[in-house]
C-alpha cells in the first residue's frame, strides 16, 4: 500500500503493512510449528476422521492468526515521528520520536524482490521495544518512511557515490581473509581419519548404509595412500591451503557483491547484496567511534578495513561493529576517515605508554605458546622426532614474540584533541581508534594484581553500540595519568572502576 506524497500534519493516515507480509509470517510461523504440528498429528492419526480435524482446525486457527495480526498492525506517519498500533486481545501503542531514531536498514530477499516488497527496520538509540520491523512494505511505502526519517526529498543533488566493492577489492578482501578455523577444523578432521584409516580407530561405516560405507572406505584407502608417501602429505596440505583460500575469495566476492557507499546530506546509506538486498542508513551525527584494523596479512601488503560503531546499532548488530570499508589501502584510509569527520586532523602528539607493556606482551605470549605446546603434546604420539618439532616450533614462536614486543610497545598509545581520541594498539595486527569525546558514556579503569605492583592502570572507553569482546582500551598508563584522563573524559563525574567504585573511592 503506498503512502500518500506527503505526511497531513492535521490528521495522518493509518497504513498497513503490504499483504505479502501474510506470506512471509505463513513460512516463519509454519517452521516454528513444525515439531508441534507433527506430534499432534501423530497423536490423533489413529481416530477416525481425527487427522481431517486436526488439519482443518489448525489451518482455521493459523489463518485467524495470520490475517488478525495483518489487521491489527498499523502505523502512520506524525511530525514528531511515527506511531504504531498492533495487538488483537493485547494492544501495543508505540510513539517513536525522529530525535531517537539512529539507523533505517531494508533487507530484500529473492521471493520478496520478486512480489516488489522491502523489509524496513528502524534501529533507535536505546534500542530494545523502541525499535520498529515493519515485515513487508511496497518500495513507495519504504521509501517515504525512510524519506520522513531523513528528512529528505524525493531528489537530492548533493547524493554522491563514496566507495565502490569492485571486483579487485573483493577478491583482496577473500585473499587477505585468515581462515584459521576452517584449516584447524580440517587437519583435525584429516588427521583422525589417518588414524582410522591405520587401524588406530575403530571405523564403523554404518551396516545399513551401504553408500557412506563405500565413500568412507575410498576415503580412508585415499589417506592411506596419502599417509605413506611425504611428498604427498605436502601436496595434500598446499591443495587443502589452496582451496580454502580460493573458498574465502568466493565468499568475499559474494558477501560484497554491489557493495557501495553513498553520501547525501548528512547521511551515509551503506548497499549490498546479490540475491539478497540490504541497505543501512546511518546519520554521520550519530557515528561514536571509528575503527581501522588490519591482519597480518593485510599489514604486510598495506591493506586496513573501517569499520564504524554507531549509536543503537540494535539488538542484532551489537556483536560487532559495522563495516564501513571492506578493504582499502593505507594512503586512501586517510581520505575516507575525511569523509566521515573531516576535522579529525593527521596532525597528533601521540602519548606512550607505560614500559610494562613489553613485559606484559613477553610474558602473555609465553604463556599461550605453553599451553598450545601442552595441548598438542597430548594429541599427538611423542617420539624424539615429534619432541623435536615441538620444542623448535615452540623456541621461533618464542622468539618472534620477543622480537615483536618493542614494536608492539611503541606503536601503543593516545592522543587527545579537543573533539576526538585517538587509540593505536599493536604493531603485527594493528588497530587505530577515533573516539568522538562528547560520545564516551563512562571511562573504565582496571587494575590487576601485577600492575598494581608496577602502578599502572588499563583505561576503558565505553561507547554506546560497541560490544565487550570489542572494548576501547588504553593498556598500562601510571595511575596519575589514567585518573587524569578520567577526569578529562568525563567532566560530569560519569566515571567507573572495574569493581564500580566511584572516583573518590579510586582516588583513595
Amino acid at each position: 500500500m503506498s503512502l500518500p506524497s506527503e505526511v497531513d500534519k492535521s490528521n495522518p493516515a493509518w497504513c498497513h503493512l503490504h499483504p505479502a507480509v501474510l506470506l512471509f509470517n505463513a513460512g516463519r510461523i509454519l517452521r516454528r510449528l513444525l515439531v508441534p504440528l507433527i506430534i499432534g498429528g501423530v497423536a490423533v492419526s489413529r481416530r477416525e476422521g481425527g487427522m481431517g480435524t486436526f488439519i482443518v482446525v489448525s489451518a482455521v486457527i493459523s489463518t485467524f492468526g495470520f490475517i488478525s495480526g495483518y489487521l491489527s498492525f498499523r502505523y502512520r506517519l506524525t511530525v514528531a515521528g511515527i506511531e504504531i498500533r498492533e495487538g488483537v486481545f493485547t494492544r501495543r501503542h508505540r510513539n517513536i520520536t525522529l530525535t531517537r531514531i539512529s539507523h533505517v536498514n531494508t533487507h530484500q530477499n529473492a521471493l520478496a524482490r520478486l512480489i516488489g516488497v522491502v523489509r524496513l527496520d528502524v534501529e533507535t538509540e536505546d534500542g530494545g521495544a523502541g525499535e520498529i520491523s515493519f515485515s513487508a512494505l511496497s518500495l513507495t511505502a519504504a521509501e517515504q518512511i525512510r524519506q520522513h526519517i531523513g528528512n529528505v526529498g524525493p531528489a537530492r543533488e548533493d547524493e554522491r557515490i563514496i566507495y565502490t566493492a569492485t571486483l579487485r577489492d573483493r577478491v583482496f578482501a577473500g585473499a587477505t581473509t585468515l581462515q584459521v578455523g576452517g584449516v584447524v577444523a580440517f587437519v583435525l578432521l584429516a588427521w583422525r581419519y589417518v588414524r582410522r584409516a591405520r587401524g588406530e580407530e575403530n571405523a564403523d561405516p554404518g551396516a545399513s548404509q551401504a553408500l557412506l560405507g563405500e565413500v568412507i572406505t575410498f576415503f580412508n584407502e585415499l589417506l592411506v595412500a596419502i599417509s605413506a608417501s611425504p611428498t604427498l602429505i605436502a601436496i595434500s596440505i598446499v591443495v587443502t591451503l589452496l582451496a580454502i583460500w580460493g573458498f574465502s575469495i568466493v565468499l568475499a566476492i559474494v558477501r560484497w557483491y554491489g557493495f557501495r557507499i553513498i553520501e547525501q546530506g548528512d547521511e551515509l546509506h551503506l548497499q549490498n547484496g546479490a540475491l539478497s538486498r540490504s541497505r543501512t542508513s546511518i546519520k554521520r551525527g550519530r557515528i561514536q567511534a571509528v575503527e581501522v584494523r588490519a591482519s597480518l596479512l593485510r599489514n604486510l601488503l598495506g591493506f586496513v578495513q573501517i569499520a564504524l560503531v554507531a549509536a543503537g546499532s540494535g539488538r542484532r548488530d551489537r556483536a560487532r561493529s559495522r563495516i564501513f570499508i571492506p578493504i582499502t589501502s593505507t594512503d586512501s584510509a586517510r581520505g575516507y576517515l575525511n569523509v566521515l569527520w573531516p576535522q579529525t586532523g593527521d596532525n597528533l602528539q601521540w602519548q606512550p605508554i607505560h614500559p610494562y607493556h613489553r613485559t606484559q606482551y613477553i610474558t602473555r605470549g609465553l604463556l599461550r605458546l605453553l599451553v598450545f605446546t601442552l595441548i598438542t603434546a597430548g594429541l599427538v604420539t611423542l617420539n624424539p622426532g615429534t619432541i623435536i618439532a615441538i620444542t623448535t616450533i615452540f623456541v621461533v614462536l618464542a622468539l618472534v614474540t620477543w622480537r615483536t614486543a618493542t614494536p608492539s610497545f611503541s606503536q601503543t598509545g593516545f592522543a587527545l584533541t579537543d573533539e576526538y581520541l585517538h587509540v593505536r594498539q599493536g604493531a603485527v595486527s594493528p588497530r587505530r581508534w577515533i573516539v568522538a569525546i562528547s560520545r564516551i558514556q563512562a571511562v573504565i579503569l582496571v587494575q590487576s594484581l601485577f600492575q598494581r605492583r608496577h602502578g599502572v592502570m588499563d583505561v576503558v572507553i565505553d561507547v554506546n553500540g560497541l560490544a565487550n569482546n570489542q572494548r576501547i582500551e588504553i593498556p598500562n598508563l601510571p595511575r596519575a595519568q589514567a585518573e587524569k584522563m578520567q577526569r578529562q573524559l568525563t567532566p560530569r563525574g560519569n566515571v567507573m572502576t572495574s569493581s564500580g567504585e566511584s572516583q573518590s573511592a579510586v582516588n583513595r
